[in-house]
């Protein structure tokens, strides 16, 4: 059975590569090995290894999917309040299933709201961390990498039903920290409820009815 034999830091630090049997196997980031508990003398099988990090996000939050797809569905009844159509477009967001055509682009948005050219992302918590909203790091990294389309985030809190809508400042740098989410280590950026990217439900509504196409 082939083991791991090293792991050792990219050049980005977040990233590590692992070497199966003195060999390069695959890189990931430095969260997914701790989630996995992936350890130098670990025998492992070369594809199951792969998949598995390929999908660590999934395995690790499994138990919670009926949350995040209720998180979900508040979002959709909200804005579908308003007189929108929403579509689900991002890859596997109401299932736990493994999915052969993984795209390879990482980080892509939830939700398309119909006649308005408008991607929108969901995301939440159960209750509200001090006054910090976080969204996943490879989601804002997607957005930052594509200005030309009309990304935005929708988060909700669980507890109180409370939904804010966030618009990233595509001028602004934003650095992910490294926090514990209580199910794994998470890659996250945070944001306070009183940045100026933080904007209501009814703000929110506004714009889509506004928007011109």
């Amino acid at each position: 059975m082939p083991k791991i034999t090293k792991i050792e830091p990219q050049k980005n630090p977040d990233r590590r590569s692992i070497f199966v049997d003195g060999s390069f196997c695959v890189g990931c980031h430095k969260n997914k090995i701790t989630n996995l508990n992936l350890n130098v003398g670990d025998e492992v099988d070369i594809d199951d290894l792969k998949q598995k990090l390929s999908y660590a996000w999934k395995d690790t939050y499994k138990d919670k999917w009926p949350i995040s797809e209720q998180r979900q569905d508040a979002i959709i009844s909200l804005v579908s309040s308003w007189g929108f159509e929403l579509e689900k477009v991002g890859f596997g967001s109401d299932t736990n299933e493994y999915i052969a055509n993984h795209p390879k682009e990482m980080g892509t948005p939830d939700l398309e709201i119909k006649k308005k050219l408008v991607l929108l992302e969901s995301t939440g918590c159960p209750s509200l961390r001090g006054d910090g909203l976080w969204i996943r790091g490879d989601k804002v990294k997607h957005a930052l990498d594509n200005p030309e389309k009309d990304i935005w985030f929708a988060h909700r809190i669980d507890k109180t039903n409370e939904i804010r809508f966030i618009k990233l400042n595509y001028k602004k740098q934003y650095k992910p920290e490294n926090v514990s989410t209580g199910y794994s280590n998470e890659s996250m950026v945070v944001f306070s409820i009183n940045d100026d990217e933080v904007k209501s439900r009814e703000f929110f509504e506004d714009y889509l009815k506004n928007k011109i196409i």
